[in-house]
């Protein structure tokens, strides 16, 4: 059964665009603990990118909700697409509890979510 991904269609319709002298290159990072961090490096240090937009569907939200936060464990309520289930698993062994983003509320990111 495949599933729809609305999020991955919208960027997908950005590929190959120019936006203010920027190219945007989209990749479809697998939806699989472990996998998705890997993939991620590998496009990175392929592509040299300026900056860096992960995008993924939240079931349940209608509108652009940008992170301010990562908390640095895995710890799924449902199985990802190869059926793994972390439960309170650290993704960065040693690291901080969480990573903490710059965007605030008030920045560009947060007015296109109350648009």
């Amino acid at each position: 059964m495949s599933l729809s991904n609305p999020a991955l269609k919208a960027v997908k319709q950005l590929d190959g665009k120019i936006i203010r002298g920027y190219e945007v290159i989209t990749w479809e990072i697998p939806t699989v603990f472990g996998k998705a961090i890997t993939r991620l490096i590998e496009a990175i240090d392929e592509i040299n990118p300026d900056l860096v937009i992960c995008v993924g569907q939240a079931r349940g939200r209608s509108t652009i909700t940008p992170e301010q936060v990562a908390i640095n464990v895995d710890d799924a309520r449902i199985a990802d697409n190869e059926n793994n289930l972390p439960i309170e698993l650290e993704i960065v062994p040693g690291g901080p509890s969480a990573y903490f983003t710059n965007l605030r509320k008030g920045t560009a990111g947060f007015h296109v979510a109350k648009r």
